[in-house]
């Protein structure tokens, strides 16, 4: 039997009224609100990505300028004009003015989420955002829950055997599942699963929620296959070494179920490194989706963009990667605060700083 001393190291680490939170690694810390110095470490970080989202919207609205072309030749498509008409065409956009006012004209008008109309088809591009980003965010969110649905489960396995057959094969697994690129899995995915086998429809996003997402497995499981991979490595290596600290074996020890210990103490701790890689993951998908949904013609931002480029339709450029930097900054700034609330070792300004 444990000595006394050693009973009071014990029930210290598993969450008696010693100041130790459960787990018995970390201090508790008061169940209060943000205090001044979280809400100022917010602030400070907002107008961080304030600042780099307009060095991003003037590198995005410069390199459009830059490319091959003009944007007189974009606005009527290489066919011959007359001069009236492409004086006509310069003054309607506001392409006679110095660039530095074009681009406080865009970015003023982006602030209200007017992007402008389509050179292609004169349709106003914030309508055709938000048509295809819905589609999109869609196909982000389906992946992303696979992929945690997926690799966390299978990274506490290998982890609970270790140096085993299980763990190299799901290491293995990991490995095979990075190399392959998405779009090289989403044709795979489509020719055995929705030509050979005819399981899953080809194309389309499809019309309702259980049409969408029966449409929206093969490109959410072909987007997500690399990333359950990473995420599944990154956890595993969180959770080994979560398994070796005392306060693991100080739970054993106190005879409690391992369930318990796995889930409640280890999975719990483990999980604090694993959100940044989560929503570095989510804003990979949302940045990575464009040749998925060309592989099974789904109009989302990835397609639109593809699209507008090839067609040098200016305005839907601009607008769609403005759109896709700020949500990966936006997931970046989430993830922040996630780290920090399934991490009791750290305090929101210690993230944030």
């Amino acid at each position: 039997m444990a000595g006394a001393g050693q009973d009071e190291v014990i029930e210290a680490s598993l969450g008696m009224p010693s100041g130790v939170d459960p787990a018995g690694q970390y201090p508790v810390r008061p169940a209060v609100g943000p205090g001044p110095a979280a809400a100022i470490a917010i602030l400070r970080r907002v107008a961080f990505m304030l600042l780099v989202l307009l060095l991003l919207s003037i590198g995005i609205f410069a390199l459009t300028y830059l490319a091959p072309g003009s944007p007189e030749q974009s606005l009527t498509a290489g066919r011959p004009v007359t001069a009236e008409v492409l004086e006509t065409l310069r003054e309607r956009y506001r392409l006679d003015e110095p660039l530095p006012v074009q681009y406080g004209t865009w970015a003023a008008s982006a602030m209200t989420l007017d992007f402008g109309q389509s050179f292609r088809s004169n349709e106003p591009v914030s309508s055709m955002i938000l048509r295809s980003g819905a589609l999109t965010g869609q196909l982000a969110v389906f992946a992303f829950a696979i992929v945690l649905l997926v690799a966390i489960p299978l990274a506490l396995l290998a982890a609970t055997h270790q140096r085993t057959m299980i763990d190299r094969g799901i290491s293995a697994a990991a490995v095979t599942g990075i190399a392959a690129p998405p779009f090289v899995v989403a044709v795979l995915l489509l020719y055995v699963f929705g030509v050979r086998l005819g399981w899953f429809p080809v194309f389309g996003p499809g019309e309702g929620i259980l049409d969408r997402a029966y449409h929206l497995t093969l490109p959410a499981v072909a987007l997500a296959a690399a990333m359950i991979a990473l995420i599944l490595k990154v956890t595993r290596a969180s959770l080994v070494d979560v398994f070796d600290q005392e306060y693991i074996t100080f739970a054993r020890a106190r005879g409690l179920p391992n369930r318990t210990v796995l889930l409640t103490y280890g999975l719990r701790n483990g999980l604090g490194s694993v959100a940044t890689a989560a929503g570095l993951t989510l804003a990979s998908l949302i940045a990575s989706t464009a040749l998925v949904e060309e592989a099974f013609a789904l109009p989302g931002l990835g397609a639109l963009l593809v699209t507008a480029v090839r067609e040098q339709d200016l305005p839907v450029v601009q607008a769609v990667s403005l759109v896709l930097a700020a949500a990966i900054l936006l997931v970046t700034f989430v993830t922040d605060i996630a780290y920090v609330l399934l991490d009791p070792r750290l305090e929101l300004t210690d993230s944030m700083s």
